[in-house]
C-alpha cells in the first residue's frame, strides 16, 4: 500500500532541492513527490512513516528536525489544487469515493477543501 505523508523538516536544505533529490533514482522507495510550502514537502511511498524517517535522517544530513505526519486523516488548508490532488491520489480505495469537494477562492491557483 501506498502511503501519503507530510513532511515537514528545518534545515539548510531549500524544498525545491529535496524535491529534486528525492525524485532522483536516489530513493526509489519513494514513489512521487509535491512542494508548495517552503518547510514541507508531502511524499507518496510504501515505506512506513518511521523507515521513511530513517531513511531521510540517514540519507539527507541537512535536515536537523523533522516530523512526518499521514495524510490520510482529517485535513483542511489552504493550498494548490495539485496539492489536494496528490493526497486524492493516493487514499486508501476504502475510505472513500475518491473524491473531493474543491470551493473556488478570489486567487485562481488556491483552493479550500471542506
Amino acid at each position: 500500500m501506498t502511503y501519503a505523508y507530510v513532511v515537514v523538516f528545518s534545515g539548510p536544505v531549500p524544498v525545491q532541492t529535496l524535491k529534486r533529490v528525492l525524485d532522483s533514482a536516489h530513493f526509489p522507495q519513494i514513489e512521487k513527490t509535491f512542494a508548495c510550502f517552503p518547510n514541507a514537502i508531502f511524499v507518496a511511498t510504501e515505506l512506513s512513516a518511521t523507515e521513511l524517517s530513517k531513511l531521510l535522517k540517514r540519507r539527507v544530513r541537512a535536515i536537523k528536525r523533522l516530523l512526518i505526519l499521514d495524510a490520510n486523516t482529517d485535513r483542511n488548508g489552504w493550498m494548490p489544487k495539485a496539492g489536494w490532488e496528490f493526497f486524492r491520489d493516493y487514499e486508501p480505495a476504502d475510505d472513500d469515493d475518491g473524491t473531493i469537494d474543491v470551493n473556488s477562492s478570489e486567487d485562481d491557483d488556491l483552493y479550500e477543501i471542506d
